[in-house]
């Protein structure tokens, strides 16, 4: 892409010495962990069943996003490091990598393509041997040479230094795609509320292209407490649909005694 050209445009940067090198790696390696963890978070707050839609106006899915990650981290952090060994097939098959590679195509065919789960766990199965194997990496090999793409210097430390930051742009792309896909319907957000303990003033639903945006529902407490006018919250979709325990929070410390039990 253009901008994998521009930032590998030759670059007169010294190389750093071996030690330095080497404390590079270390950032980097605490980079890579906060970016997949970043990731999980934004994936966690997904519904699965959700992961195959491809919103109007998007090129792209949950699940692409997370089959690309995988097998980004597994070039940039493997292969790139200490090439390709017999058991890389196994790890990401040739289907898998053609699949979830650069220039492929999202689908939004679920049954043409590993489920939610299957993607989490090879992601994870990735991640941890190519963290495992950073950990062992030296200073030489580092320094060695390496084609694009990279990060600030033409050698294996730039491809792992471009491993986070590469991830954090697909972090960006899910939480678009989370933005226009609906985390569930009206009626299993209503579900989530005990009509005993909560009345349901109003509730809208936003929607763009046919989907839905935003959902925001107003919640007045029970008479009781409406009389004392406690108050009303405007809750977002995510915290609405964990449990009823996080709406009481959310309403504050004079409504927690009637809401989430």
């Amino acid at each position: 892409s253009d901008i994998i050209r521009v930032m590998n445009a030759p670059d007169t940067t010294p190389l750093p010495d071996a030690d330095t090198a080497m404390g590079m790696l270390r950032g980097a390696m605490g980079q890579i962990e906060f970016a997949r963890r970043y990731t999980l978070e934004l994936l966690d707050a997904t519904p699965k069943e959700r992961w195959f839609e491809i919103p109007p106006a998007l090129p792209t899915n949950i699940a692409w996003q997370v089959g690309h990650d995988t097998v980004s981290q597994y070039g940039l952090l493997m292969f790139r490091i200490r090439g390709r060994l017999p058991e890389d097939l196994s790890l990401i098959p040739g289907r898998f990598r053609k699949s979830y590679g650069r220039e492929s195509t999202p689908s939004a065919d679920p049954a043409s393509q590993p489920s939610a789960d299957e993607l989490l766990a090879r992601m994870a199965e990735v991640y941890d041997l190519a963290m495992s194997e950073l950990a062992r990496v030296t200073a030489d090999v580092l320094l060695e040479p390496v084609d694009m793409p990279y990060a600030a210097y033409p050698v294996k430390l730039g491809a792992i230094l471009f491993c986070p930051l590469h991830e954090h742009i697909h972090a960006g792309q899910i939480g678009i795609v989370r933005r226009q896909v609906p985390s569930c319907s009206t009626t299993e957000i209503l579900h989530c509320i005990r009509p005993s303990s909560i009345h349901v003033l109003h509730h809208r639903i936003f929607c763009r292209r046919g989907q839905h945006k935003y959902l925001a529902v107003q919640l007045l407490l029970h008479r009781q407490v409406t009389r004392q006018h406690t108050g009303r919250d405007l809750l977002d979709l995510a915290t609405l649909i964990r449990c009823n325990r996080t709406v009481g929070a959310k309403l504050g410390a004079a409504s927690t005694e009637h809401c989430g039990r």
